[in-house]
């Protein structure tokens, strides 16, 4: 069954979770009414071969839930996507309500209908959209890029575009480490008598988890005692610029101007309206091979939201 799954995720997840949904409805049908958002179902467990980086994602990986892993490079605004319109008499007051469900090719269905809005009733009368009543869902795309350490030399980083809605939207932010849970869909273009076959391919997420959550553990009384005894000693700043990047020797002033950057500096504002902003911004130049690009890693490596481009 695993492996039907991870071939197959359209044919399973959408009966799940009607199943789940009607569980509900059986055991607490006040629970069900009160629901703002559709019961979504997540797989956790080895994904096997399906566990990649966006280098991983080919062809192969059509149709089939896979997760990815790497940095949030790109984010979009997050924007509302309808789910259901409803429509009511244009020139009659009469109460009369005509909805509409929406399901494009980010729904798991077999056939998307999306955009199709009635224009009029049955009976011929002129119908128009009612925004206020329609349902509405949040929508997102954002970017997943190789991490360095995962590129091969000399390659550039490969990326891949994420779509997530509803509770997923603006779960991840830019500099981010995620692993990316979901189904991996082309997405033919619409129209047009001709095609010359490449389409693009997107991930529809069905989780995200962010890394830092499942790698960091939370302070204990020892570490706050430690970083206090620390920040006590008068020299405090050369001995975390000692302890920058570690297995390269030397470089003092540049590894205390590389700290002074990951701390930031003070953003002011001036009597005369001038702005100055707080970053701190570095320019590492030098001969090859004199340890530049590993303590940049250092710094990748150290600060949360670090991205290499």
């Amino acid at each position: 069954l695993d492996r039907r799954i991870l071939r197959d995720p359209i044919k399973f997840l959408p009966a799940w979770e009607e199943a789940l949904l009607s569980f509900l409805r059986e055991t607490n049908e006040k629970a069900a009414k009160a629901l703002q958002q559709p019961l979504k179902i997540d797989i956790h467990g080895s994904f096997g071969r399906n566990h990649v980086t966006p280098r991983g994602m080919n062809h192969l990986m059509l149709s089939q839930l896979v997760k990815v892993e790497g940095i949030v490079t790109k984010a979009g605004l997050t924007a509302p996507k309808i789910l259901q319109s409803m429509h009511v008499h244009k020139s009659l007051e009469d109460g009369h309500i005509e909805q509409r469900d929406h399901r494009d090719q980010t729904a798991f269905v077999n056939s998307s209908a999306a955009g199709a809005m009635p224009t009029a009733d049955s009976e011929g009368n002129e119908l128009s959209l009612e925004i206020g009543l329609s349902v509405y869902k949040d929508y997102q795309k954002f970017l997943v890029q190789e991490a360095p350490e995962s590129a091969p030399a000399g390659q550039i980083p490969r990326s891949i575009e994420v779509i997530c809605e509803d509770d997923l939207a603006d779960k991840a932010k830019p500099g981010d480490r995620v692993q990316v849970t979901g189904v991996y869909k082309s997405f033919p273009k619409s129209g047009g008598d001709f095609t010359d076959g490449v389409w693009p391919a997107r991930l529809i997420a069905t989780n995200i988890t962010l890394i830092k959550d499942m790698t960091e553990a939370p302070f204990v009384s020892d570490d706050v005692k430690n970083i206090k005894a620390i920040a006590a000693r008068k020299d405090a700043f050369e001995l975390l610029a000692r302890s920058f990047a570690p297995s390269i020797c030397g470089h003092e002033k540049v590894k205390a101007g590389l700290l002074l950057q990951m701390i930031g500096g003070t953003e002011k504002n001036l009597p005369n309206g001038t702005h100055l902003r707080g970053d701190i911004n570095v320019l590492l130049v030098g001969d090859p091979s004199c340890g530049k690009s590993q303590m940049l890693r250092f710094v990748m490596n150290t600060a949360p939201l670090a991205i290499s481009t």
